[in-house]
């Protein structure tokens, strides 16, 4: 159920209205004042499991007591859009049903090191976790050692990923399977240690500063591993050769803003389990290998970036469209004009 408006205006919140939606289990907030009255009277559902609150203005003292209204929460979700200096800290230590919280979400919410520090010691049975936006900053290591049952992280969007937190993610979060974080302020050694260590990975997606020169070739890899997605990398020639035979179960292949041989792309023929590619190309990539690739491969969708064409290349792409008419891979061509000063800006 959803409520969006100025305020908890909803007919089927009124006094008699909440009665009605007494097994209501998820309830998505959308507002821009919330006060004492709305949270007292959305209180009273529950058996709510999953709530997402997005609001403007937030009073943290109530919020608090709004969430231990609901002893069957599993889910919780905060987002925000604008004006999130008016949002205040929110402290969930009181919560007395927190060990029944399995899933939690900030997004673009004012969250710092202390916070989270509190929020790690209230959820200890954490399953999921997001922590995504330029607004959340200044995390501490030592935090992430509390969450012992986590098996997906995502940190999208956001700066507080750095060498000491990636440590202990690699080195001590032994139940990850899913982890989906930007990492443009960690150093090289540090994202080889992750991708060696998270052997138990089913889903890695990693964003990196421009270019980063990694060879998955001298790195063991997680054999279990079905979606890769790499970002601002550069792989060197032939680097996705040994990656292919140590994850035979890959579906997903994302170098959208990598850097790409076409002699790297020929290797991943052998990924037989193969569904989806994304990748970028350059004006010296043989788009011959690409169709040919295209071709062998059973594919469902494939995706291509292009900084810029050239003639030739045009020319081959005209072939690949009419060699997949009739066939079931979906493919996507894009031109992007992004110049390299640009992008370095981008993610500096």
């Amino acid at each position: 159920f959803e409520i969006e408006g100025t305020c908890c205006n909803d007919p089927n919140f009124s006094s008699n209205g909440i009665k009605a939606l007494t097994n209501l289990k998820s309830l998505s907030i959308k507002l821009r004042n919330f006060n004492d009255e709305d949270m007292e009277r959305i209180g009273q559902l529950s058996r709510i499991e999953d709530l997402t609150i997005l609001c403007y203005l937030l009073d943290s003292v109530g919020l608090g007591a709004l969430i231990n209204s609901f002893p069957n929460l599993k889910g919780l979700n905060f987002n925000s859009e604008v004006n999130l200096n008016n949002i205040p800290p929110i402290n969930f230590a009181g919560s007395r049903y927190r060990f029944s919280l399995e899933s939690l979400s900030f997004r673009d919410l004012r969250i710092n090191g202390d916070h989270f520090d509190v929020i790690a010691d209230a959820y200890p049975n954490l399953c999921t976790l997001e922590l995504s936006g330029l607004y959340i900053k200044d995390l501490k290591a030592s935090s992430f050692l509390k969450l012992k049952k986590l098996s997906s992280l995502v940190g999208k969007s956001t700066r507080w990923v750095n060498d000491s937190i990636l440590e202990v993610i690699s080195k001590n979060m032994s139940s990850l399977t899913s982890l989906q974080l930007d990492c443009f302020t960690v150093s090289k050694p540090a994202i080889e240690t992750l991708i060696t260590h998270k052997m138990a990975l089913i889903d890695l997606s990693l964003s990196a500063r421009s270019n980063l020169r990694i060879d998955l070739n001298d790195l063991p890899l997680s054999p279990i591993m079905r979606t890769l997605q790499l970002t601002f990398f550069h792989l060197p020639q032939n680097s996705l050769e040994s990656f292919v035979q140590a994850c035979p179960n890959l579906e997903v292949l994302d170098l959208l803003d990598s850097v790409v041989s076409d002699l790297s792309l020929a290797s991943l023929t052998k990924a037989k389990r193969l569904r989806e590619l994304r990748i970028s190309i350059g004006t010296d990539f043989d788009v011959a290998i690409l169709l040919e690739f295209i071709q062998i491969m059973e594919l469902s969708k494939v995706e291509v970036k292009f900084s810029s064409v050239s003639a030739g290349q045009k020319k081959i792409l005209n072939l690949m469209k009419v060699s997949l008419q009739g066939k079931r891979t979906q493919l996507y061509l894009s031109l992007i004009h992004i110049s390299e000063p640009t992008r370095q800006a981008e993610i500096s």
